[in-house]
This record gives structure tokens, sequence and C-alpha cells, in this order.
């Protein structure tokens, strides 16, 4: 007689029990990922800062080997960029600097037509979306650079998403 309520009530107990543990492990599981949706966008408010800081007053530089070295003073300080890249009005090259020797210029015509060239010179800021390419994980950044409303350039740059995320990490 007094086990058949234990008979009864024990698997209700226990997949309440389960129910009570799942609901507690997706809780956790919505804080966390909301922490790092946190992280991520905070490092990338940094990261656009930085980069329109520098995109005003490469906009007014006009001697190349000027440009060149604040672009390797930028991928040299900032480690989350791959390539930094400032475009004229055109489209054509300004200057460059890449983490990696011998930067493709070609491999980056092809966003000419793209929302990295044709947003940045309406004025406004473009994130793209994260991409694999040569085996890594990036995104692009443009930004505008020059007079509020009538840019005289754009500042672009390639984002190693990989290295944004151990940053983020290291810092849980």
């Amino acid at each position: 007689a007094s086990v058949a309520p234990l008979l009864v009530t024990g698997p209700w107990v226990w997949q309440r029990a389960q129910n009570l543990l799942l609901e507690n492990s997706l809780e956790q599981e919505a804080m966390r990922n909301e922490v790092l949706k946190n992280e991520i966008l905070f490092e990338a408010e940094k990261i656009l800062v930085t980069f329109k800081n520098k995109a005003d007053p490469l906009a007014f530089v006009t001697e190349r080997t000027k440009v060149k070295t604040l672009l390797d003073a930028i991928i040299n300080r900032e480690e989350l960029f791959d390539v930094v890249m400032l475009l004229n009005r055109e489209g054509s090259v300004v200057a460059s600097a890449s983490r990696e020797s011998g930067l493709p210029h070609d491999e980056y015509k092809e966003f000419l037509n793209k929302g990295e060239y044709k947003i940045p010179l309406r004025g406004r800021t473009f994130i793209g979306p994260t991409e694999l390419d040569h085996g890594r994980w990036h995104f692009n950044m443009a930004v505008p650079g020059g007079p509020v409303g009538q840019p005289t350039g754009i500042l672009f740059a390639v984002v190693d998403a990989e290295r944004l995320w151990h940053h983020i990490l290291e810092k849980q």
C-alpha cells in the first residue's frame, strides 16, 4: 500500500524535475548569449569608433606615403584588422596596408558594386556579414572620410572575426 503512491507519482516527479533542470539550463544559456551579444556589440562599436576616428584625418592627407604610414599604424595597433584601404570616390585604391605581404587589390575590386562602396559614398557606415574566405572568418567594414554628407574617400577594412571572438572570450 505504501509503494503504490510512489509508483503513481514517481514518474510525474521525475519528469517535473527534468523540466525544471532543462528550464534552468536554457535560462543560463540565454543569459550567457545575452552577455556575449553585448560584448560583441561593445567590441564592434569600439572598432567602429576607432575606424571612424581614422577616416576623417586620412581624407585630408594628400601625400600617399603619409597615408600609407597611417594605414600601417592602424594595422599594427589594431590587431583585429587584416586589411585597411583608403579608396577615392571612384573606387581606386589610394593606399593600403595588410597583415600579409602582397595585398591583392584585384580581390577587392569586386566590392565596388556592393554596399561596402555605395553606402559610405552616401555618408553612412557599412558593416558586412561574416564570411569565410581563405579559411578565415571575417567581415568587411567601410566608413566615409571627409566632410559630413560629402565624403571624399572611403576607409575600408577587413576585420578578422575569429580574432574578435577570441578577444571577447578572453574578457570572460
